[in-house]
């Protein structure tokens, strides 16, 4: 976790358990956590997406 994260581990733990598997084939998903806070950093700044 980096120093600007908004989700706490604890936060995390919660969350984690609800994210979809890695699929059988094909290529592997991003990260969860990296894209959550993404998301929540977009809402929080209100800048566009293009921004990210």
């Amino acid at each position: 976790m980096s120093v600007r994260s908004v989700i706490t581990d604890a936060m995390w733990d919660r969350i984690e358990p609800l994210m979809p598997a890695d699929p059988v084939r094909g290529r592997r998903w991003a990260d969860h956590r990296r894209t959550l806070e993404a998301i929540a950093w977009k809402y929080r700044t209100n800048s566009p997406w293009r921004d990210l």
